[in-house]
């Protein structure tokens, strides 16, 4: 009777290391449903600024620097090599590079 009060339930296993939380990785900006299809030089006032032809799912624009596209793509820059934007929901840049077809 005495070895019986002095039983106890055994004793719990340690617990695991914590896991270390990867950090989440950046936000990427999301592909622009366009295409470039052309780039001209107007010239307004006698100033000269590169308009970028786009090509996309329903619609083609001329766009230009300070535009907006879609209410959620600002146009930075207009060049030979393509458009650069910044998608304004995250401020994140993105690229539409000209690809022209032979």
């Amino acid at each position: 009777p005495g070895q019986l009060a002095a039983w106890q339930p055994p004793p719990q296993p340690p617990a695991p290391p914590p896991q270390a939380i990867a950090p989440a990785p950046p936000p990427v900006a999301p592909l622009p449903p366009y295409q470039m299809i052309g780039r001209l030089v107007d010239s307004v006032g006698g100033q000269a600024t590169e308009v970028a032809l786009l090509s996309g799912p329903n619609k083609s624009l001329s766009v230009r620097r300070g535009d907006l596209i879609d209410g959620q793509w600002r146009v930075e820059q207009v060049s030979p090599q393509g458009v650069s934007l910044t998608w304004l929901p995250a401020r994140l840049p993105q690229n539409i590079v000209f690809k022209a077809v032979p």
